[in-house]
């Protein structure tokens, strides 16, 4: 009996279970997956997280500091009671419609937001997965909870899939920019950018900061105060909650698990900016103290990106979209544990192979025969 066949049989059959093709699944089934997906994210209706944007878009609209009530609150009710700790760019943003009712702002977010992420998946290049299956974007529920709490996420989600999807320097650098200025810790993925040397991305995305810092320079100031208050914050014991600094143990491991799988990237071209990006994108909701449930609208887009493009991630990106109905946080973070271990061993198999090809030829070391 040929043992060799046998076990080429084998792992063959077994590629043929864990294949599946993510692209037909959405293209076929995406659209019923979207609504179900819109039908849970109905649970955080509300626009419960716009509160806190208007009051400080009012009083930015009165020309005040929309920081004021953030600091009389003190640092201990941040979390627990509505205050504004996002970046000034928000609020001035929203501050030409401060006035206006409440629903009508929300309705207008909310179909603005949803043209964004539309207007981002038209202009990003035509391989990537969500130009070929748009309904996949919409499939996660973390998306709709964003738009029913009345959150930016989309906006950022918008700006994420131009910078990591597409070629264009100047759409993918105020993609960054626009994701930035929202929410401030999508800088992170300038790091992909920066991998991919695509230098004049990043040009772009600077330039745009730049001019949105100068419009409100004390501002800024004031939001790197609140963010640094902000990381003293004890980790809440909310059903949402995502981070894992309660248990500092698991918490170091993926901090060493993200910095292995980002230095392999250095090393290994293939799939750096989907192993690299998730990577990053993961650590935004399991390293901080206090990190969200629907923080993942954003943090995953660059597995939403190229998650077709390996075994692990087609997997992974499945997961997320499962998991994702659950209005609990310890399940994506479960998941989010395993997909780490998953890169971390796609990783260092990834730079082993490399060293293997890029390694001197033994021929040339002992001389011609």
């Amino acid at each position: 009996m040929d043992t060799d066949a046998t076990a080429r049989g084998a792992v063959s059959r077994r590629s043929r279970l864990l294949a599946v093709d993510v692209e037909h699944l959405f293209r076929r089934y995406g659209l019923y997956i979207a609504t179900m997906a819109a039908l849970v994210g109905l649970k955080w209706r509300g626009g419960y997280d716009l509160e806190a944007f208007l009051a400080a878009a009012k009083v930015v609209a009165l020309g005040g500091d929309p920081y004021a009530a953030t600091y009389a609150a003190g640092v201990s009710e941040w979390g627990t009671t509505q205050v504004y700790v996002s970046p000034p760019f928000v609020a001035w943003a929203l501050s030409p419609f401060a006035n206006l009712p409440s629903d009508v702002v929300f309705a207008g977010l909310s179909i603005a937001g949803l043209l964004a992420v539309l207007g981002a998946v038209y202009l990003i290049d035509r391989d990537r997965l969500p130009r070929r299956a748009p309904s996949m974007v919409f499939g996660l529920t973390y998306v709709w909870a964003s738009l029913f709490l009345g959150q930016v996420n989309l906006f950022v989600l918008a700006g994420l899939l131009l910078a990591l999807g597409c070629r264009r320097n100047a759409a993918a650098g105020l993609g960054l920019a626009l994701a930035v200025a929202l929410r401030a810790s999508p800088a992170a993925f300038g790091l992909v950018l920066a991998l991919e040397r695509r230098w004049r991305a990043l040009g772009w995305a600077a330039l745009a900061m730049a001019v949105v810092i100068a419009l409100q320079p004390e501002r800024w100031l004031e939001f790197v105060d609140i963010a640094r208050s902000a990381g003293t914050l004890p980790t809440l014991d909310v059903p949402v909650q995502t981070s894992v600094a309660a248990m500092p143990v698991v918490w170091w491991l993926v901090a060493v698990g993200v910095v292995v799988i980002v230095g392999a990237s250095v090393l290994s071209k293939a799939n750096r900016p989907l192993l690299a990006g998730t990577a990053i994108g993961l650590a935004l909701v399991l390293l901080p103290t206090n990190a969200w449930h629907h923080w993942f609208a954003f943090a995953l887009a660059p597995l939403v990106l190229d998650g077709d493009r390996t075994t692990w991630s087609r997997w992974a990106l499945l997961s997320f979209v499962a998991v994702s109905f659950l209005p609990m946080g310890w399940p994506s973070v479960a998941v989010s544990l395993v997909v780490l271990l998953a890169m971390l061993s796609t990783s260092v198999r990834g730079v082993i192979a490399a060293r293997r090809v890029s390694g001197p030829d033994p021929a040339g070391i002992l001389g011609a025969p």
